[in-house]
């Protein structure tokens, strides 16, 4: 499988990380041409159709439309995993380990603590071939999964994103890193993305639901204009009210597939990765919060 390290990865390969902290053979590593050595014509041509895909999920999270951004040394980490409800789901996209200068750090060793740290909370990693094959039998349409949004249903949930969002914060809340995490509200504030969801006309609507989900029974006023902090504020508790492993418990979940999750996720996820890129490697070093 070493061969088909050398180009752009998206998943991460277990020739990538060291034998004494392999991931398992779950997670594949994917090249510009094939996804196991010896792939035949038909798996390629699923393969095409997976690059489309995740490029297209990139530009959905991040706002972009740059072109093949996740092939393009932007984002090398992008993971579906098996829920234990049996359920594909993506579960995440982190930048590509850079120094200030362009020159690439110890990629091996970034991989497996970008892993450990933010998809620890993933069941089974599920293989890309699989993910395809179950495409290609028809378990999951192409249609499900292509196009310029994710689909909003267990195979893709969102929520997942949230989470990797949400510890992120977390993480610098709990440090001395205040310069970063105060970059990330005042980026959110900003960005147009969020002023477009803010003047909605569903947007109280919407974050009733949110109020009514985390504070059952209470009464909250009928104007509310949110803000990037009170809304960060809002997700740290509705994810941490959410029982682990209970996606596909409708009741639990409607709040997110009603939530105007498309303006939020693509300028406070955008914006955080904008932060994350910035704080974790700036001059080729990890700040202590990673």
């Amino acid at each position: 499988m070493c061969s088909t390290c050398l180009d752009h990865t998206i998943f991460i390969c277990p020739c990538e990380i060291p034998d004494s902290k392999k991931l398992t053979d779950a997670s594949i590593s994917v090249t510009q041409n094939k996804i196991i050595p010896g792939g035949n014509k038909e798996v390629n041509l699923m393969l095409t159709k997976a690059r489309s895909t995740l490029d297209g999920m990139v530009k959905t999270l991040t706002g972009s439309h740059k072109r093949n951004m996740c092939f393009d040394g932007d984002f090398s980490l992008a993971n579906f995993c098996r829920t234990r409800t049996g359920d594909i789901k993506l579960i995440g996209l982190v930048p590509r380990p850079f120094t200030a200068n362009g020159s690439k750090l110890d990629r091996n060793k970034m991989a497996y603590i970008i892993e450990q740290e933010f998809f620890a909370e993933a069941d089974v990693p599920i293989p890309i071939c699989e993910l395809l094959d179950l495409m290609k039998n028809g378990v999951y349409k192409e249609e499900d999964l292509m196009g310029d949004h994710i689909s909003m249903k267990p195979e893709l949930e969102r929520l997942a994103v949230y989470q990797m969002m949400y510890r992120i914060v977390k993480k610098l809340k709990k440090t001395d890193n205040k310069g970063a995490y105060k970059d990330i509200l005042d980026i959110v504030k900003s960005h147009s993305c969020w002023h477009d969801w803010c003047e909605k006309a569903q947007a109280n609507i919407h974050l009733k639901k949110i109020w009514d989900f985390i504070n059952p029974g209470t009464q909250k006023p009928t104007e509310y204009h949110p803000t990037a902090e009170s809304l960060l504020h809002y997700l740290d508790n509705g994810i941490k009210h959410l029982p682990d492993h209970s996606y596909d418990e409708v009741s639990r979940t409607t709040l997110f597939y009603d939530f105007e999750i498309d303006h939020i996720l693509t300028g406070t996820f955008g914006a955080v990765l904008e932060v994350l890129q910035r704080a974790m490697f700036r001059s080729g070093k990890m700040i202590s919060w990673i």
